[in-house]
């Protein structure tokens, strides 16, 4: 039962409301024919006048895209420069490190010759020295 009443209340209220809504539309109904004319054309002229902004706003858009576009393709080519640059340099590095490996390779072999030469040059020293106390003992 409680239910049922709580239904039709329900129900009372809803036909209280569109009752009140009916008599507020009919009185807004009545308003000036003129006046909402009037108000149509400036709704009208508002809207030229929007639809012109958001054309410009839309040129600019695609001016933005264009030059953004425009910046990407810059930074590709940039991109690809340094890449190039990169591997020119390492290339760069690898020809001095192997004219490095062969020039230290030059100076260990003259390093060798060197110390070769002096152990000669200290044996002859020797020998030249024993060829003189030979001779003084004569």
């Amino acid at each position: 039962m409680k239910k049922s009443n709580l239904h039709s209340k329900i129900i009372a209220m809803s036909y209280t409301i569109v009752g009140i809504l009916c008599l507020a539309a009919s009185a807004s109904g009545e308003t000036n024919i003129s006046e909402k004319v009037v108000q149509l054309k400036e709704n009208v002229s508002s809207s030229k006048e929007n639809l012109k902004q958001y054309e410009d706003n839309l040129k600019i858009v695609d001016q933005n895209i264009k030059e953004t576009q425009s910046a990407l393709k810059q930074l590709e080519k940039q991109k690809l420069a340094i890449r190039k640059q990169l591997e020119d340099s390492q290339k760069g590095k690898s020809g001095v490190e192997s004219s490095k490996k062969h020039v230290q390779g030059f100076m260990k072999s003259e390093q060798d010759k060197m110390d070769l030469e002096k152990k000669q040059l200290e044996d002859l020293k020797a020998s030249l020295a024993k060829l003189e106390a030979n001779q003084l003992k004569r």
